[in-house]
């Protein structure tokens, strides 16, 4: 998959955490180590160059219908995201949030963008603290205020007090009432939808645990439009 999208993008540089891994080594592109980025880095703030409408990133898909096919996001979608779910979050720079999807998973870039442009502290789970007991004690250890799980998460989270934790959202599955009402009481609780096109999330809706049946997708975000 990783030689399919070297070849694909026709990407011309890679960011590895090892310069010499053999993986990498044979795709016959321009090896970048995290270690050397970091300790050639420049004082001086560069000046933007990129305008909305430049390409911000490429997203793969799962490839459920034949070869997997790059989803192009621009950068008026990508701050569009961040400033939306900003304001949604309210998040400022005593807002902890926490990171669950993985750096293959297009919602981390949700993450790092409303956090980090809004001012807040962005925690990133590692692979073995995204389920169950480990979560839980991430969720205590690092305090966290603002997090998004999908539903089949948080319905193996262990029950207890997060007292930190003032805002739930949840996103790529279904989620039942049931879990909204074992999860809203005393905190804010949104059902987030979007798929990787519409530069990750494009509808909320505010759940309420006395609502009747499962939360639909809810609204638009700002500045995005839904046609049913």
């Amino acid at each position: 998959r990783i030689d399919f999208m070297v070849r694909d993008s026709k990407m011309r540089n890679v960011i590895a955490a090892d310069s010499n891994e053999p993986r990498l080594t044979k795709l016959g592109v321009n090896i970048l180590s995290v270690s050397a980025l970091l300790e050639s880095g420049s004082a001086t703030e560069p000046k933007p160059t990129a305008g909305p409408n430049a390409l911000a990133y490429a997203m793969y898909t799962s490839g459920s219908t034949g070869e997997p096919k790059a989803a192009l996001i621009e950068h008026r979608g990508v701050c569009n995201l961040a400033s939306a779910l900003g304001r949604l979050y309210s998040i400022d720079s005593k807002t902890r949030t926490l990171q669950i999807p993985p750096f293959t998973f297009d919602a981390w870039i949700a993450y790092v963008s409303f956090t980090l442009c809004n001012g807040g502290t962005l925690c990133i789970a590692e692979s073995h603290e995204r389920v169950g007991e480990p979560l839980a004690d991430l969720l205590l250890r690092k305090r966290i205020n603002v997090a998004t799980f999908p539903p089949s998460a948080l319905t193996v989270l262990p029950d207890g007090e997060y007292p930190d934790l003032r805002a739930i959202a949840v996103a790529g599955e279904a989620c039942p009432q049931a879990l909204v009402s074992a999860w809203a009481p005393n905190r804010e609780f949104f059902n987030i939808y979007g798929p990787t096109e519409t530069s990750v999330g494009a509808t909320y809706y505010r759940c309420d645990p006395e609502d009747r049946g499962d939360p639909p997708i809810g609204n638009p975000i700002a500045n995005v439009l839904a046609y049913v």
